[in-house]
């Protein structure tokens, strides 16, 4: 079934449109809260929470992509699971080196800024080569560790390594050119 089905089927609140999701992106879906929660029981129960949300969420929302609005959902929703289970504990290491990356480039933007930051790293992401802008998107959106981006690009983790570096370094001059100094 097409995203535009499976929308159209949100639009008339048939819950057909879930089980449709379901099939459609299930995988993906868990796959994503997995990359950040490891807990199954953690994971099923993003899952089923990300489900509500974009039950709640469709319509009034009309998503282009169902799939990226999907992704986008489960990811906010695993990152608060995350946060949630772990105030009082430290982040997994690769979290935290994540973390620690995304911070190399950013800081907290007012409010103001968030539509002129989120149109910058399109910008950003739209120039880079397939290649790396999937490295970026698996490593900062998805989660994806260095060894996975590695093995799946065939690539040496020292190169992807590398390569996010000098992406990073790239935004944050992109960024600035864009008057969003850090």
């Amino acid at each position: 079934m097409q995203d535009e089905e499976i929308l159209a089927l949100f639009f008339q609140r048939s819950e057909e449109a879930l089980t449709q999701t379901d099939k459609q992106y299930g995988a993906l879906a868990r796959n994503l809260a997995h990359a950040i929660l490891e807990d199954p029981r953690d994971c099923e129960e993003c899952v089923d929470d990300s489900y509500w949300k974009l039950w709640k969420t469709i319509p009034p929302q009309q998503p282009r992509s169902l799939k990226a609005y999907l992704c986008k959902i489960v990811r906010t929703t695993a990152l608060d699971f995350y946060r949630y289970h772990h105030r009082e504990k430290r982040f997994s290491p690769e979290l935290s080196q994540i973390s620690a990356e995304a911070e190399e480039i950013s800081t907290s933007f007012p409010l103001d800024d968030q539509l002129a930051l989120r149109t910058a790293i399109h910008h950003f992401l739209s120039r880079l080569s397939p290649r790396d802008r999937f490295i970026f998107v698996r490593r900062y959106f998805y989660f994806d560790s260095i060894a996975q981006i590695a093995q799946g690009l065939k690539l040496p983790e020292n190169t992807v390594k590398t390569i996010l570096y000098k992406l990073r370094n790239s935004l944050r001059r992109s960024l600035r050119e864009e008057g969003l100094d850090l």
